[in-house]
């Protein structure tokens, strides 16, 4: 009897670990954010310049805490701005979420913006 209330037991934690790992993908009401392609915006994008990384000839420019990736970094009398930003990958020290595509840092194990993988 003891036996098989355990086994029971056990086939039903792992049941219940398995459905938590569904709803990790299910449950992402998010949508990833759509910035405008590189030729559809010109507007001036202001950023801080401690916002502004540049690594291995690549120009990463940090808003709304994900990286975004740019061409080029521009400056007029109010300060650095960009023009265009591009979504796909995410920098060194970052990881991809599979469910929202959203960059998160590496010492984060959920997304912080939709809590998936």
């Amino acid at each position: 009897m003891k036996a098989t209330l355990r086994r029971f037991l056990g086939i039903f934690a792992v049941f219940l670990f398995m459905m938590a790992m569904v709803q990790s993908y299910a449950r992402c009401p998010c949508e990833k954010p759509k910035p405008p392609k590189q030729n559809e915006s010109y507007e001036k994008i202001y950023v801080d310049p401690s916002q502004v990384n540049i690594r291995e000839n690549q120009i990463w420019v940090m808003m709304e805490n994900q990286p975004f990736k740019t061409q080029a970094i521009f400056s007029d009398g109010k300060g650095i701005f960009i023009r265009d930003y591009y979504t796909g990958d995410c920098q060194d020290g970052f990881w991809q979420c599979r469910t929202c595509g959203a960059c998160n840092e590496n010492y984060y194990l959920w997304c912080r913006t939709c809590g998936g993988t």
